[in-house]
């Protein structure tokens, strides 16, 4: 029995210097080193903190945004922590990442030890959410580094299971309870459709589910008032998706060309995204565990023996990544890895059911290599985010350095430079951007209106920023208004044109 008792510790050791290892390069990643991957999309994140900041942390009508309002996320912390970092827009972003991942994995843990998780499981399904991924890949960038996209839906994902599992545990939806959820579905609804397809729809599938199966089975059921609370939920939530707007994925139905899309686009991005290349031994038996995981939790719910009645919410992981595989396939959606985030939470939380359910001594061996896998994955993370962070070298950077150092504040590119130069170069050279360099009108795409002419004052040097793929529009622009040019430069592969004044305009 002691030596029983030592194993596990040791074991448990192992996963918690794992877990804090992975954590520690993450928030190093984003903390000192949050340009080293950076793009357009994350530059806008960042910019959006600051047009936060400046509002009131209030996002403005004047910022278009890609599809939603933004009332619990990244930017929004970022935007309180912008004034305590010295107005730094990189630092305060890597902090808010940080705390939000942070704040993700304790609701996690909460989730685990009220679901009744041995400590060896819930501390293997938190430490694979960690490492089962690729550097900067989506699901990162999703939960853990530089923008986080998706990491409020995630806290919010649990806190929803808590509640559900306290009112199945009492067989009733307290008043608190009740009044909670709906607050979170409004705000779930009001950023996006996203909480409906991680949370509300599988949620709801599952009790749908349940109940036809119990019914069949002739088993006792509640009186109905569960399930008519969460049918609420989610219509709470696609309403207030409706009332910004947000609810538009921009898709229509696909049923007949399903197949070849299943079999072209759908199936290899999930292969990606499990990336059987990094380790795909383990990989694949920790998968082969997470099924197994499953069905012995399946066999114990819908089974005869008794079996606590939360644990029914461990199956709306794979509910929810069945409903975004099922979006992805039958509708015309992009394929994209960010949509199958569920199943890095299946993987995990499956593993946990696997650990928990195997009654042998040799289970503790396997949680060990889970350990060393997350050890590797921390020191790969490190090389790839942090040790070979060559930002300071790319050509991005060195045109707000040039800007910065002939004292040029303002200039204009493309949406997938633009954003992104600015952000490199922390917001100090501000470069904006234009959907073509023909007409030079205002890009209406994760911009703000105050950023560009009249609202902006269009006297004072200009800078453009054109690239080969740029140089026939902008000559076109040159040709038609005959600017004066200041001065011209070539960094790297961009070519800088200083005008007299900013010749944007805003439509």
């Amino acid at each position: 029995m002691k030596k029983d008792r030592l194993t596990e510790y040791i074991a448990a050791v192992l996963l918690a210097a794992s877990i804090v290892s992975l954590v520690f390069v993450f928030a190093n990643a984003n903390i000192s080193h949050y340009t080293a991957r950076m793009e357009s999309d994350i530059a806008s994140e960042t910019l959006l903190a600051t047009v936060l900041y400046e509002n009131n942390f209030i996002q403005p009508d004047s910022w278009y945004a890609s599809t939603a309002i933004r009332l619990i996320s990244t930017p929004n912390l970022a935007a309180f922590i912008y004034p305590l970092v010295g107005c730094d827009a990189n630092l305060a972003m890597g902090i808010s990442c940080t705390a939000m991942m942070v704040i993700m994995l304790v609701v996690m843990g909460l989730y685990c030890k009220q679901t009744g998780f041995p400590v060896l499981a819930a501390l293997s399904s938190i430490l694979l959410v960690l490492a089962f991924t690729k550097p900067s890949d989506e699901w990162q960038r999703m939960i853990f580094v530089y923008a986080s996209y998706y990491v409020s839906h995630i806290i919010t994902l649990f806190m929803i299971l808590m509640l559900y599992n306290r009112a199945v545990r009492k067989q009733k939806v307290e008043l608190w309870v009740f009044a909670l959820s709906m607050l979170v579905a409004v705000v779930n609804g009001l950023q996006g459709m996203h909480g409906c397809l991680f949370i509300y729809f599988p949620l709801l599938g599952l009790e749908i589910v349940k109940r036809v199966i119990f019914r069949i089975q002739t088993r006792k059921l509640d009186r109905k008032r569960i399930f008519a609370w969460v049918v609420l939920m989610t219509a709470v939530s696609i309403i207030a998706s409706k009332l910004t707007s947000s609810n538009n994925i921009g898709a229509s139905r696909n049923i007949r060309n399903a197949l070849p899309k299943f079999r072209d686009e759908v199936w290899p991005s999930i292969v990606d995204m499990v990336a059987l290349d990094n380790y795909g031994t383990l990989r694949v038996v920790i998968i082969i565990a997470a099924i197994l995981g499953y069905l012995m939790a399946l066999g114990k719910l819908f089974g005869r023996e008794k079996e606590d009645s939360v644990r029914f919410s461990v199956l709306l992981f794979p509910a929810g990544f069945v409903v975004c595989l099922l979006l992805t396939t039958f509708t015309t959606v992009e394929v994209a890895g960010r949509y199958f985030l569920m199943l890095l939470f299946t993987i995990a939380v499956g593993n946990a059911l696997f650990i928990m359910n195997v009654k042998n001594k040799s289970i503790k061996v396997f949680v060990v290599f889970i350990a060393i896998f997350g050890i590797l994955q921390a020191s790969g993370f490190n090389n790839e985010l942090v040790a070979h962070d060559d930002s300071e070298h790319l050509d991005v950077y060195k045109v707000a350095a040039w800007m910065n150092e002939k004292g040029y504040e303002y200039g204009y590119s493309s949406f997938d430079h633009a954003n992104c130069i600015t952000v490199m170069g922390n917001n100090t050279a501000k470069v904006r951007a234009v959907n073509n360099m023909k007409d030079m009108n205002g890009c209406k795409w994760l911009t703000d209106v105050t950023w560009y002419p009249p609202v902006k004052s269009e006297e004072g040097p200009t800078c453009y920023v054109v690239t080969d793929y740029l140089a026939q529009d902008f000559n076109e622009f040159m040709d038609r208004v005959e600017p004066e040019v200041l001065e011209t430069a070539q960094v790297g592969v961009y070519t800088i044109y200083v005008l007299d004044h900013d010749y944007t305009v805003w439509e």
